[in-house]
């Protein structure tokens, strides 16, 4: 089994200025098996992501995950959590206008 890993941190919503909250994140995820969905923030380009608590993703059967995090940038980490084939295609996010810095 390979450990996989998808990340990225310090993407914008609704650009550099605004503080938007994400509430659920829909992955295109093909496959099987579970996966680790996390989500996390940061106030400022550079700073310390401050991560939420990762939701368990099954494959066949789940839709969407609900992950509540407020921040100017964001980030987002998806692990395999057995020895399961999967695929990301992108995802979707609900998220609401929290404000300006």
């Amino acid at each position: 089994m390979f450990d996989t890993v998808i990340e990225r941190v310090g993407f914008t919503i609704e650009g550099i200025k605004g503080v938007t909250t994400i509430t659920s994140l829909y992955p295109h995820i093909e496959g099987a098996g579970t996966v680790l969905i996390e989500l996390g923030s940061q106030e400022f380009q550079n700073g310390p992501v401050t991560w939420k608590q990762g939701v368990l993703f099954n494959v066949a059967t789940d839709r969407k995950v609900d992950i509540r995090t407020t921040g100017a940038l964001h980030s987002y980490r998806f692990s395999n959590m057995d020895d399961a084939s999967w695929e990301l295609s992108g995802f979707d996010l609900d998220y609401v206008h929290a404000g300006l810095r």
